[in-house]
């Protein structure tokens, strides 16, 4: 089924696919590939768009608080498959959690453009003293996790074509006594 988008006339998705392409009296009018000067590479024209695509609805659609202490994706091989290192497993189990908190048995291919927001909230350790763990509460994370692992790992959870996310914000602060956490939201 195609959609046609109101704002930006020409402009057609696929829904089943999630491709765009711009239609002009009923012709396709798509990116041409023409060989470049040089070494073989590639050249491509690609259409200029004024405004952006907008969204089909406003508002978060998606809107989720996961229990537990976030995690980074690992880096993982193919050995991985059968011989699951405890990083890996429990990044797995993570993953399964995030989809369950969701409502969803499988990841989601989106339709439309769409914003991932993640807000993730570390444990403090527990070694740390009592005025050090007070101070720390609600400030900026700044160890491990890496914050673009955090958000690769719920890309990962959640979506299985992460082309259609154009905007990413993520942030990442020690615990505020809530308990560890990571708020997900998707508009």
């Amino acid at each position: 089924m195609k959609t046609n988008y109101g704002d930006m006339p020409g402009l057609v998705m696929n829904e089943k696919t999630g491709h765009a392409r711009m239609v002009q009296a009923g012709k396709a009018t798509l990116p041409k590939v023409t060989p470049a000067r040089g070494r073989g590479a590639l050249e491509k024209r690609t259409l200029s768009v004024s405004n952006p695509m907008p969204a089909p609805t406003s508002g978060a659609w998606l809107s989720i608080v996961v229990m537990g202490q976030p995690l980074g994706k690992p880096r993982m091989t193919r050995r991985d498959k059968w011989k699951q290192r405890p990083t890996v497993v429990r990044y797995r189990q993570w993953c399964d959690q995030i989809r369950q908190v969701a409502g969803w048995t499988k990841k989601d291919n989106l339709l439309h453009p769409t914003t991932l927001t993640v807000r993730a909230y570390l444990a403090i350790p527990a070694k740390w003293s009592a005025l050090v763990k007070r101070h720390a509460a609600g400030t900026p994370h700044l160890h491990k996790p890496d914050i673009d692992n955090i958000c690769k790992g719920v890309l990962d959870a959640l979506i299985e074509n992460d082309q259609m996310v154009y905007r990413i914000e993520c942030e990442k602060y020690w615990d505020n006594g809530n308990g560890p956490c990571t708020e997900i939201s998707l508009t």
